[in-house]
Parts: structure tokens; C-alpha cells; sequence
């Protein structure tokens, strides 16, 4: 019997779990693929330390936005800056279900930060935000 070798570097698990391994930029595919799937059962995006940047924080803004179940996105230490931020924020200020979102230790400066406070102030659900080791400016008392 032969097993396929085939390396999927982005799947989802029994659990509604969406992790990226290794490296690879395939999710694109997996939403094509699966996004029925995706819609209905996922339930966490967990990828952290994959250094996925602001074009896939976009990619994965979209299928946020189409995701009923979803109740946690872990995106630390992803070198997302502001951009990828916007379209994050975008994606979760009217999202029903999320509840947790952590995009701590990536590159989200000022403007990054004003977008996520503007979301804040239109999603009622989520209850957990991280965006600490990013790089905003520290607020000065004058």
C-alpha cells in the first residue's frame, strides 16, 4: 500500500481547529477547497510563529468573515503590521461569535491600534484581546 507523501501545510482538525504547519502559505487553497466546511465547523484559528505577514492576516480576514462558529483567532508573533490589522479589524467588528483575538508580538504600530479600538466599539462579543510586544507608541501624561 502506498501512502501519499503530499505535504498539507494548513488544515483543519477534527475540533474546528485551522492550524498552519511549517511555513507555508497554502491556506488560500484550503479556503478555496474546503470553504463550506470551513464555514459551518471551524471554530479556532490558531497560527502563531509563521511569520504570515499582512497578506495572509487579509486571506484570513475573509474567511473570518464567513465563519459562523469561530470563537478564538490566534495570530501572535506573525509580523502582521497595520494593514493586516485593518482588514483583521474589519473582519471582527461585526463577527457574532469570536470572543477571543490575539494578535500580540507582531508589527502593529499606531494606526493598527486605532482600527482595533474603532471594532471595539462595534463588536459586542469579543471578551479577550491581546496586543501586547507590539510596536505602539507609549501614551505620554502632559
Amino acid at each position: 500500500m502506498q501512502v501519499d507523501t503530499v505535504n498539507v501545510k494548513a488544515k483543519m482538525d477534527s475540533m474546528g481547529v485551522l492550524q498552519l504547519h511549517e511555513r507555508g502559505h497554502n491556506i488560500k487553497n484550503l479556503i478555496l477547497r474546503e470553504r463550506e466546511k470551513l464555514r459551518q465547523n471551524l471554530r479556532i484559528i490558531d497560527i502563531r510563529w509563521k511569520k504570515v505577514g499582512d497578506t495572509l492576516a487579509t486571506e484570513l480576514s475573509t474567511l473570518t468573515k464567513q465563519c459562523r462558529n469561530l470563537v478564538t483567532i490566534d495570530l501572535s508573533d506573525n509580523y502582521i503590521g497595520d494593514s493586516g490589522c485593518r482588514e483583521l479589524a474589519s473582519a471582527v467588528a461585526t463577527h457574532a461569535t469570536l470572543k477571543t483575538l490575539n494578535l500580540g508580538g507582531n508589527r502593529i504600530g499606531d494606526l493598527g491600534a486605532a482600527t482595533i479600538s474603532s471594532m471595539l466599539m462595534m463588536n459586542a462579543t469579543l471578551k479577550e484581546l491581546d496586543m501586547s510586544g507590539n510596536d505602539l507608541k507609549k501614551s505620554r501624561n502632559t
